[in-house]
């Protein structure tokens, strides 16, 4: 067994099967749930530690499967698109769970400006695809490796990807659908903060800003400052890299 290409996997699955698990077992079986519960984490904490370990050592973890012609899971901003909005969707049903009034108002109200976020997304990223061409992923970003773009255009992309992942980053003034949803119980609360959506978001912003821009050529653009990246860039890098002519 290739562990560079199974390891991903075998991290996915430590959280995946024990949940099916438990999603079986009857009510009165608390034992079990939670032995299975510390065992998933446990077994994810191990590999996780296994995988940081290779990486410090210049292994290289990659698992692909193809989606379609050219087209690998996991690799590019559609994929990334596809299953950040499957994410969007399941804590739907966990907001509204308990029926109530408020539980029923703060799930439509997430849901519209998740959908609503996931629209932008979508639009900005059908966009690039069309001007840019394929958009696998990259360290250090790929648009500034691609001649003949407007900047001006990657601007209003660059707009139109940042709102529709910071709806769910919750970033102001687009976080009104978070205090709404506070009406959940508080292992749902953590887990809209913590993992399905605010933290994804967050991660969708560092996708999007280092390995699709690129952290140099978005500054160059002048696209960081309203997100306070640009602090984190070396003062050097700022004051003499002159912006791109793109012809």
């Amino acid at each position: 067994m290739n562990l560079s290409v199974w390891l991903p996997l075998l991290i996915l699955l430590s959280s995946l099967l024990p949940g099916l698990a438990i999603f079986v077992l009857r009510e009165e079986s608390h034992a079990l749930r939670t032995g299975l519960n510390l065992f998933g984490a446990v077994a994810k904490l191990g590999l996780v530690a296994w995988m940081i370990w290779g990486v410090f050592h210049e292994q290289l973890y990659e698992a692909r499967w193809t989606l379609a012609p050219g087209l690998d899971l996991a690799g590019n901003l559609f994929t990334f698109v596809i299953f950040y909005e499957l994410l969007t969707l399941a804590p739907f049903p966990l907001i509204a769970h308990k029926g109530s009034p408020e539980a029923l108002r703060g799930a439509r109200i997430y849901l519209a400006y998740t959908l609503a976020g996931g629209m932008l997304l979508l639009v900005g990223a059908v966009w690039l695809r069309t001007i840019a061409g394929p958009l696998d992923f990259a360290e250090g970003g790929i648009l500034g490796q691609v001649p003949g773009l407007d900047p001006a255009t990657l601007g209003w992309i660059f707009l139109l990807l940042m709102a529709g992942l910071g709806v769910k980053a919750a970033l102001v003034p687009l976080h009104g659908w978070l205090p709404q949803a506070m009406v959940v119980p508080a292992p749902v609360s953590a887990l809209l903060h913590a993992v399905a959506v605010v933290k994804a978001g967050a991660f969708g912003i560092v996708r999007v800003v280092y390995d699709v821009y690129g952290v140099e050529f978005a500054a160059s653009l002048g696209l960081l400052a309203p997100l306070g990246i640009v602090a984190a860039l070396p003062s050097s890098t700022a004051r003499s890299r002159p912006c791109p002519r793109i012809s």
